[in-house]
């Protein structure tokens, strides 16, 4: 809000690259971090699942899928919080 308050269009374009390029440093962290081979391994088996799901228009599995996927993510992220 500071460097857009400066009314000055420069700065407030700087600050806010400035500021993306730190949550890029900061996801890129985590991905290595947490993205090991058995993690990945266990994603492809779960969205082949979730695949399989939506071919077949299991919509309550595919669903299943999703709102468990998120609270692990969810997890997976509060950890480093």
């Amino acid at each position: 809000k500071i460097a857009e308050g400066t009314g000055n269009p420069l700065l407030f374009s700087c600050y806010e690259l400035t500021i993306e390029a730190c949550r890029q440093t900061y996801r890129t962290a985590l991905r290595r971090r947490h993205l090991t081979p058995q993690r990945i391994q266990d994603y492809q088996k779960g969205y082949n699942t979730l695949f399989n799901a939506i071919a077949s228009r299991d919509v309550e599995s595919a669903v299943e899928f999703i709102k468990l996927h998120l609270v692990e993510e969810q997890n997976l992220l509060l950890q480093d919080v």
